[in-house]
């Protein structure tokens, strides 16, 4: 499978869900709720994959199988990288993509951020509505 139809199915299952937009700004697509990353698409050694946040207490299991990697410079806050390559399982992928949406997603980012006092600025909106 080219990158391009992966890509096209990974959007696919991030624009299904609920207030998510796209975006592009480092050269590779990535996906956010409510301005909050959960899902970046990109190539590793030069082979597509999906980033996702998995959390910092399973992080140790996905990355005893060797189709997942640490993710660079995100990794330590819990995010894996999983290679897109050969036969892949797209009920896994589905499953990753909303599990991460379920950790970024949480109630209390779904909620526009508070004013600091005396800030003139707009509380941050989700981009699509």
């Amino acid at each position: 499978m080219r990158s391009g139809d992966i890509l096209r199915r990974v959007r696919r299952i991030c624009r299904a869900l609920p207030d998510t937009d796209e975006g592009s700004p480092f050269g590779h697509p990535w996906f956010r709720v409510n301005c909050k990353l959960f899902v970046s698409f990109a190539d590793h050694e030069n082979k597509p994959c999906i980033v996702v946040k998995v959390g910092k207490d399973l992080m140790g299991v996905f990355l005893e199988d060797p189709r997942f990697f640490r993710a660079p410079y995100i990794g330590q806050h819990g995010w894996v990288g999983l290679r897109l390559a050969g036969s892949i399982d797209w009920e896994e992928v589905e499953e990753l993509i909303r599990g991460s949406y379920a950790k970024v997603a949480t109630p209390s980012s779904r909620q526009p951020r508070a004013r600091r006092k005396g800030s003139t600025r707009a509380p941050l909106q989700s981009a699509r509505r």
